[in-house]
């Protein structure tokens, strides 16, 4: 059979493949037109066309390239079109049932379990990294697409030309794999940062600590970032002298004074520990104050729960994946609970020597919150308003404290 036709091959496998995707597309906008209208029509739901057009463009599309490109490409590179196809049902199950649970579904083309649906209160889980790992699948479906157009069994106009594009595919299929690299990297960095961690906490665990009975917390929002001042009534309950007060607090959070009374003190900062140069005989009391800003780093939340279940998503159905996450900081919403170590504790929420035994203390808690204009605040205790300022005081000592800031 002979391919004769006033174009080049590129031109040519381009009208199939811009005709094979603008057919599904359309496929796509009806049944996404469809399920607008019973939307509107039955659902109590708040419609917002644009998250409809936000997964047209960022789910339909990338699967309909990568899977046109791979079909191509497996179409001219393997010649039996049975094999051919029976390979790409099976990769594409094995996409959607088995790769997507591994790294990160870093090899999910529909995406299935990457955290992408968006919340009413705090929007996209994850934009950043889910765009990113939409671009591997636009990437390496457009290579695959040009390899095929350089394997194309048609003599080519220009032989030197069919060559480049062979090269060109190749860059674009190691571009989405260095994307993929780049997308699951900071997966790996954070287990090892957790990792750390977790040495570090054992290692402290066995330390002497001294009580807290009581912490004033004023609290401050800016944005992402937290600007906080601790009044810590700290008390050495063992039976020994310490000359080293250990608190445990958030890593990203960077403390920029420590005082007793008039006096500054000496403090070292080893990851989520501070180490304050301070001297407790049995029984002493000291009240010590720290002032302490920055961004919160979630990833301190739950080091005693394995890795696994740590990677593991909140997912209702099969294309419904929601993500999770542990803090939320910024003037819209803001979300802080004692796992994530935003205020200063001598004692980690869970011991990793001893995690079921609960070592925990209790802290007579003062809360004051400046929060962003027209942001409601929620805490443990009573709660009283002056001006712009949030009050929460506490008729009884509690485990930890939990501050909720929004529009609600």
């Amino acid at each position: 059979m002979f391919l004769a036709r006033d174009f080049s091959n590129l031109e040519y496998l381009t009208g199939k493949l811009v005709g094979v995707v603008v057919a599904f597309l359309v496929l796509n906008v009806i049944s996404m037109f469809i399920c607008m209208l019973i939307h509107l029509f039955a659902s109590s739901f708040k419609f917002n066309v644009g998250l409809y057009l936000f997964y047209l463009l960022t789910v339909s599309l990338p699967a309909l390239l990568f899977m046109s490109g791979l079909a191509f490409m497996m179409k001219i590179w393997i010649k039996f079109r049975f094999f051919a196809f029976t390979v790409l049902v099976i990769f594409f199950l094995l996409s959607l049932f088995v790769f997507s649970t591994k790294a990160l579904g870093v090899f999910d083309c529909m995406a299935s379990r990457v955290p992408h649906i968006f919340s009413s209160m705090v929007g996209h889980p994850a934009m950043g990294s889910y765009l990113l790992h939409r671009l591997v699948f636009v990437l390496v479906g457009v290579g695959c697409f040009v390899i095929s157009v350089y394997g194309f069994k048609r003599l080519p106009n220009n032989i030197g030309r069919s060559r480049r594009l062979g090269v060109v595919g190749l860059v674009f299929v190691l571009l989405g794999f260095l994307t993929g690299w780049l997308y699951w990297l900071p997966h790996q960095v954070m287990r090892e940062t957790r990792s750390d961690w977790i040495a570090i906490q054992k290692k402290y665990d066995a330390y002497p600590k001294v009580k807290i009975d009581q912490h004033e917390i004023k609290y401050d929002i800016h944005g992402e970032k937290i600007l906080a001042h601790s009044v810590i009534s700290v008390r050495n309950s063992n039976s020994f002298r310490v000359d080293t007060v250990i608190f445990y607090l958030n890593p990203s959070l960077e403390i920029t004074s420590v005082t007793a009374g008039n006096c500054d003190l000496n403090f070292t900062r080893n990851q989520q520990i501070v180490e304050i140069e301070k001297s407790l005989y049995p029984d002493e009391r000291s009240e010590l104050e720290l002032s302490y800003s920055g961004a919160i780093d979630p990833q301190i939340c739950y080091l005693d729960i394995s890795p696994e279940r740590y990677d593991e998503q909140e997912q209702d159905e099969l294309f419904a994946c929601y993500g999770k996450k542990f803090v939320f900081t910024g003037k819209a919403f803001t979300l802080l609970t004692p796992e994530a170590l935003w205020y200063p504790v001598s004692k980690p929420v869970t011991e990793l020597m001893n995690p079921y035994v609960n070592t925990s203390e209790y802290t007579d808690y003062t809360l004051t919150v400046v929060p962003a204009q027209g942001n409601t605040i929620v805490s443990q205790g009573e709660l009283t308003v002056s001006g712009d300022t949030s009050y929460f005081t506490n008729n009884r000592k509690l485990q930890g404290i939990t501050l909720i800031s929004g529009q609600f």
